[in-house]
């Protein structure tokens, strides 16, 4: 799915609900192209007068309406950024710059999309189960996956589409106990062969992508990185490229920014990457 025009100016926050002690949904106005935003694509947001660099958060779903478009973004409250948005009131104008990166591209004709999104990796799962659904190929298979209780706000996104969607939490509170991978191990899957899409930990990433090698199928995966920008300047979200893709001349590094965040899963070294920091 192509990537259109990036805009930055001030959004309008238009609802800003506590879901949980952790995790808020904020809603903001939004121009066309920001509405218009691919799965996988992030926008840049300043959280607070005094916090200079803006932070990436990933986008979960455009909302059309007699008021306006608006754009939702589902985030977890874990630092100084994110603790500074959690006071956003509705009314509340923003600077934001979006959308940005690579999008996920859709599975050829005779593919069946499934769709691993694990915590606050899911809302680009939820953009891309929404998109695949107005296509014409069959409809994905969706499994999201979160460490427990705490975390089940993380899968509203995904409860609220019209297909099944099956859970996994890590302390089996809810659905198949294990990972994402345990839950789908379940799945009929049915005739067509699989293409596998991901976001979520890095540790999640690599398995899917082992699993995606150990099966012979494609997979992307929409990595998480630290940002100064957004656009490639600062090269602050380096993440290094697998060794195959540097024996087919690719440099050592990639941008998540710029170059991703989604990638096709056999760039990237995903068993030498970390998580990014708070």
């Amino acid at each position: 799915m192509s990537e259109g025009t990036v805009t930055d100016g001030l959004r309008r926050v238009v609802a800003h609900r506590r879901l949980d002690d952790r995790h808020r949904l904020l809603v903001l106005a939004a121009d066309a192209a920001l509405a218009g935003f691919g799965p996988g694509q992030f926008a840049m947001l300043s959280c607070g007068p005094e916090l200079v660099l803006r932070r990436p958060f990933s986008l979960q779903r455009a909302v059309r309406g007699g008021g306006g478009d608006a754009v939702e973004i589902l985030y977890r409250v874990v630092g100084r950024g994110t603790g500074a948005m959690a006071s956003l009131e509705p009314g509340d104008r923003i600077p934001v710059l979006g959308p940005l990166g690579r999008a996920f591209e859709p599975p050829p004709p005779g593919e069946r999309a499934v769709l691993l999104g694990g915590g606050v990796g899911i809302p680009p799962m939820v953009a891309l189960a929404e998109a695949l659904l107005g296509g014409e190929g069959p409809p994905p298979v969706v499994v999201g996956g979160v460490s427990g209780a705490r975390d089940r706000a993380c899968l509203d996104g995904l409860r609220s589409l019209p297909l099944p969607v099956q859970i996994a939490t890590l302390d089996g509170s809810e659905g198949t106990r294990g990972t994402v991978l345990d839950a789908l191990a379940g799945v009929d899957l049915g005739d067509h062969r699989p293409r596998l899409y991901a976001c979520g930990p890095i540790p999640m990433l690599a398995a899917v992508a082992a699993r995606a090698r150990a099966l012979g199928v494609s997979c992307q995966v929409s990595v998480e990185a630290l940002m100064g920008c957004g656009y490639g300047a600062c090269v602050g979200c380096a993440v290094p490229r697998s060794e195959a893709a540097r024996g087919s001349g690719a440099a050592r590094w990639a941008l998540a920014c710029k170059d991703g965040p989604v990638f096709d899963a056999g760039e990237l070294d995903l068993d030498g990457m970390e998580e990014p920091g708070g």
